[in-house]
């Protein structure tokens, strides 16, 4: 069915639209103080939260004000139509509310008591981010889309300006018990959302996130599949697939899995990765290495139990000197029998290849915990647990210097079909800490703190190297 005469499209409950509809009740009945929704574009957060729930809590609350403020006034505007000709049309019969007719301007219009031919006291206001909202008071204050493109997101003055404006003008506007709502498609880190964020986190106001991606990832709000999208019937997997294949991983991530990173990456920068092409490999490496990361710990947990296994990740990395080179990767959700599969086929694919010996299997005893790194060992030769000191933060700093001083090279990703999962290994490194992923890391890490080891090693003479015929001595520099 259509909500209104001057709908195009028929409004349908879809399982996004109810979520988003469970949190906003939860804002009307004062559960909720502070919400932050981040959605991707084209999935109709403007029509659920500025049109559909102002006209509803103006219907069900007439004696309270809704402030509803978007990225532009005429576009804030708009929504405020929207949200009057609903009660306009439907409000006099569901809930005895009416629109004042001596006030119903798109930008300002007031509640109207029917059965009594009189105000309720009620009001819907609408202004533009950073503008004028003096002289108004809000029980709901809504921030819809502060950000109005991509010009506005890269400017530090503009994302300050949004931020004071937040804190000196629309936060003030609030009533006693106020809420505010925000939704928004994340743009940058330090946009609207990532600063209140932040300063929830430091102890400011509680915010309550709801953060629902393109396509689902890890303990998704709506308990999809990884991968799933979040509308099949506005955006079908496929295209979002082909969107994700056209976009650049750091937009992508910002704007449709709504995980907003620092252009240059955190602890390790984009840039400073090395990529190589097959052509341009050593011929030969000092040795092979193995790496994996496991979290089988994590079995016995009802809420890992319910999704299934969580990602098996092993990575093979060439050490030529003290130069590491990711060969290979392999990542799936594996049960304990299917990983004992993945490793000894992994390892029966390095062994005896022709461009090194292979040295190591390393598997984390934190993540896998000893027993299964006992139970590997006896059912694989040569694998080695391997104990982590520090936090997961703590040990990719202490492998970064290597990464920015240019010796970690990975496949390019441009090379064909083949590699072009590398953009996505690349971004995961990028937004660690914050992605919801850090497998790829902690292996990653894991490889690159023992080529440290045997490079200072085998330069004190510990480790035998490979012959020069072999070109151990690698110096990278036809790859510069």
């Amino acid at each position: 069915m259509k909500v209104t005469e001057q709908d195009e499209e028929p409004w349908i409950p879809f399982e996004h639209v109810i979520l988003i509809n469970e949190a906003l009740m939860d804002v009307a009945a004062g559960r909720i103080r502070r919400l932050a929704i981040s959605m991707p574009p084209q999935h109709g957060k403007s029509e659920i939260v500025s049109k559909f729930f102002t006209s509803w809590y103006l219907g069900t609350y007439p004696t309270r004000n809704v402030i509803q403020t978007m990225y532009e006034a005429s576009l804030a505007h708009e929504y405020g139509g929207k949200a009057r000709d609903i009660i306009s049309e439907f409000g006099p019969d569901l809930f005895g509310v009416g629109v004042d007719p001596r006030s119903k301007a798109r930008k300002a219009w007031h509640t109207w008591d029917v059965a009594k031919n009189k105000r309720f006291g009620g009001a819907m206001y609408t202004a533009g981010a950073r503008g004028p909202i003096t002289s108004r008071g809000a029980h709901v204050l809504i921030i819809d889309d502060p950000i109005k493109g991509i010009a506005d997101a890269l400017s530090p003055l503009m994302r300050e300006q949004t931020y004071e404006w937040y804190q000196a003008v629309a936060k003030t506007r609030l009533r006693k018990g106020g809420a505010i709502v925000l939704v928004q498609t994340r743009w940058h880190f330090e946009d609207l959302a990532g600063k209140v964020i932040k300063r929830s986190r430091e102890g400011g106001d509680a915010w309550v996130e709801l953060n629902l991606p393109a396509l689902a990832e890890e303990d998704d709000p709506l308990g999809r599949e990884p991968g799933d999208p979040l509308c099949e019937y506005l955006h079908p997997a496929s295209e979002l697939l082909e969107v994700r294949a056209d976009t650049d991983a750091f937009w992508w991530n910002a704007m449709y899995q709504g995980r907003p990173s620092p252009r240059d990456g955190g602890i390790v920068q984009r840039g400073w990765w090395q990529y190589y092409t097959f052509a341009e490999l050593p011929k030969w490496f000092d040795e092979i290495i193995q790496s994996w990361d496991m979290s089988f710990e994590r079995m016995g947990d009802k809420r890992s139990s319910a999704k299934g296994p969580d990602y098996v990740v092993g990575q093979t990395w060439g050490r030529a000197g003290a130069y590491g080179f990711l060969l290979a990767e392999r990542r799936i959700k594996a049960s304990f029998s299917d990983t004992i599969d993945a490793v000894t086929e992994e390892k029966r694919k390095w062994t005896n290849t022709g461009l090194g010996e292979l040295t190591s299997i390393l598997v984390e005893l934190k993540s896998a915990g000893p027993a299964i790194v006992w139970a590997l060992q006896e059912k694989i030769p040569g694998i080695e647990g391997v104990r982590p000191v520090g936090s997961k933060e703590v040990r990719l700093h202490s492998v970064s210097p290597m990464i920015k001083a240019g010796q970690m090279f990975v496949p390019d990703p441009t090379q064909n079909e083949s590699t072009r999962w590398v953009a996505d290994w690349v971004e995961e490194w990028s937004i660690f800490p914050s992605g919801p992923d850090d497998d790829r890391v902690d292996a990653g890490v894991q490889a690159m703190q023992r080529i440290r080891y045997r490079a200072n090693l085998s330069l004190h003479g510990g480790v035998e190297q490979a012959s020069e015929a072999k070109e151990s001595h690698w110096s990278g520099e036809h790859l510069k």
